[in-house]
């Protein structure tokens, strides 16, 4: 739930501030939201969030700046990857829904 509403509003300020977030990154909650916010907008599930997340220039260049070049960029690797697989267990889901219902269909008939 606290996903759902800190998030975004996290996204809303990188979208309007176009400079680089303070140097003391290590030490906020700017920090844990850029390390953390795709894999708990995912968890929650917001897949539509987290896929504007991970798509925003403005994000990823902060991520990078307050994570550092190789862990910033190693985490949003691993989170990309993680959003394929919840496409991926999403659509298996989904097909196994239709399959019921149809089998459900089948059997009235």
């Amino acid at each position: 739930m606290l996903a759902q509403i800190v998030y975004p509003t996290v996204l809303d300020q990188l979208e309007n501030d176009d400079t680089a977030p303070n140097t003391n990154c290590d030490e906020t909650l700017l920090w844990y939201a850029l390390h953390h916010a795709p894999r708990h907008l995912m968890a929650v599930p917001r897949l539509s969030d987290a896929k504007v997340m991970l798509l925003n220039n403005n994000f990823v260049r902060a991520r990078v700046h307050c994570m550092g070049y190789l862990r910033g960029t190693r985490q949003h690797c691993k989170d990309c990857n993680d959003f394929a697989n919840c496409l991926s267990r999403s659509e298996n889901n989904w097909k196994r829904k239709q399959l019921r219902v149809h089998a459900a269909d089948t059997e009235r008939e």
